[in-house]
């Protein structure tokens, strides 16, 4: 069964979903001296049972349910002419028989039936004499028993998958090698009998000293760590005979790998409980609730330990930059970063942006794993020019880059196209106004724009409140023995022609 099938399963009414699965298997002789036939049928038993727990698993995914499952084995195949072979048997025989009652749709043939034409016809006869008689009678029509023949044609569609298995096994033997052993006989002819055997000494220093490496590949400085510190205890520390202690330090002046060197205690153990902590820099600009975190491995093996930080501490660089800000009228934007669910106390931080700063970053660190709830919220402010301010509520950073927009509600993208002499105009002078009694916000904007410029000018005005476009224009014009000052224009539009 496949995808196929599902789709079939899937095409189904609900209630005609309750399938019979029959499973079989091929039938192949046993060779002489492999297992008898009542092992051979027992194993192919058991292949019919593994395919109808494949169908059973199929069916069940594609929404059906089965209302039998039996498995025949090679019974079936036992019996079918042609089905015997040495080996392989007949690939027809390895199969699931899957079978539904499904309701089928009603079939109407229409159709016109015809016959031979019935014929016709007569004979008289007739005397004188005053009188005369006559008659006739036509051929007789035979029955025509009509009769009506329908073909069915059936389809059968089969699907097969072959899943071919590999199974590799290996296995460390021990043997005994002596110069005149068994094994030795057998190696003695290898041209690389070196890479067959290898001899080590019982005496070894390693069967009787333990070594432990600590060793990181970490840059110190962007994370701000101090120093990582591995505190390594072997043995009971009730039998103080049989108990080491050790502590390896890395710093970033000298971060190579340091070792401890002990002699194994009197059981022999190769276990041992190392207790790894992590200093950081107070000062190092990372906001965090603590400035030092633990790991702790008890009786590990593991004889060379790699310092990673990243594997037990979270390191989150949030990048803030300015966003869309009309400078015009915004001063500044005031961005507090608040973290939740890092610990007591919760990091935070305050970054200012004007017009001139660039991107910044706010970097917070918090213990591994991450738990439910962590993250970190970000509240805007916004000082204008005159010194008003508005906050805007808190909101979840979801990214590690946050572009920070003013609080403006809408604005003004106002375009004007010169269209005056500019052979007689050497300067022109645009002055803009808004004004929003309500929210007692007014912006005035002057461009001085030279006489030769045909290109458009653009003013753009921050808005407080978007239903509020109406604005006003005036436009001064100079030049040698020139100077016309129009009155101002009220309007709302927004692109406008400089006459």
């Amino acid at each position: 069964m496949s995808g196929k099938s599902v789709a079939w399963l899937a095409s189904l009414p609900a209630a005609s979903r309750d399938v019979r699965l029959q499973a079989y298997a091929s039938h192949e002789h046993s060779p002489t001296g492999q297992p008898d036939e009542a092992a051979r049928a027992a194993y192919n038993l058991e292949l019919s049972r593994r395919r109808l727990d494949v169908a059973r698993a199929v069916t069940i995914d594609g929404g059906g349910t089965v209302a039998s499952a039996t498995s025949s084995g090679d019974g079936p195949a036992v019996g079918r002419p042609g089905s015997h072979s040495p080996m392989g048997g007949d690939p027809d025989n390895r199969v699931v028989h899957v079978s539904a009652d499904v309701p089928g749709a009603p079939v109407t043939w229409e159709g016109v039936l015809t016959r031979v034409e019935s014929g016709g016809g007569g004979g008289g006869g007739g005397g004188g004499g005053g009188g005369g008689q006559g008659g006739g009678a036509g051929p007789s029509v035979p029955d025509v028993n009509a009769a009506v023949a329908f073909k069915l044609k059936f389809v059968r569609q089969e699907e097969r998958k072959k899943v071919t298995f590999r199974y590799h096994r290996s296995e460390a033997v021990r043997r005994v090698h002596a110069p005149q052993g068994f094994l030795g006989l057998l190696v003695a002819d290898l041209a690389d009998a070196e890479r067959m055997i290898k001899e080590i000494d019982g005496d070894d220093s390693f069967f009787r000293e333990m070594t432990v490496t600590a060793s990181t590949s970490t840059d110190f400085a962007p994370i701000g760590l101090s120093r990582p510190q591995v505190t390594i205890d072997y043995g009971d520390p009730a039998v103080p005979a049989d108990h080491k202690h050790h502590e390896l330090t890395l710093t970033p002046e000298d971060h190579t790998p340091k070792q401890a060197t002990f002699f194994l205690n009197s059981t022999r153990a190769v276990d041992f409980d190392a207790r790894i902590r992590y200093d950081f820099a107070p000062q190092s600009g990372w906001a965090a609730d603590r400035s030092s975190y633990e790991v702790l491995l008890e009786d590990t093996v593991n004889r060379d330990l790699v310092l990673n930080p990243s594997d037990s501490v979270e390191f989150r660089t949030i990048t803030v930059q300015p966003g869309v800000v009309d400078w015009e009228v915004v001063g500044s934007l005031e961005v507090r970063l608040q973290g939740h669910g890092y610990g007591d106390p919760e990091p935070r931080g305050l970054i200012t942006v004007t017009e001139q700063s660039g991107p910044q970053t706010f970097q917070v660190r918090g213990a591994l794993p991450v738990p439910a709830g962590r993250g970190v919220t970000a509240t805007v402010t916004q000082v204008l020019q005159d010194g008003q301010q508005a906050t805007a509520d808190p909101v979840e950073v979801t990214d590690d880059v946050v572009n920070v927009h003013d609080l403006m509600e809408a604005a003004l993208d106002l375009v004007f196209v010169p269209q005056w002499d500019t052979a007689a105009v050497t300067t022109a002078f645009l002055d803009v106004e808004y004004r929003d009694a309500a929210n007692a916000y007014t912006r005035s904007v002057r461009r001085e724009v030279p006489g030769t410029q045909t290109d458009p000018v653009r003013v753009h005005i921050a808005l407080r409140d978007g239903d509020v476009r109406d604005y006003r224009y005036r436009l001064t014009l100079s030049g040698p023995g020139l100077f016309d000052q129009r009155a101002f224009v009220d309007t709302s539009e927004t692109l406008v022609a400089l006459l």
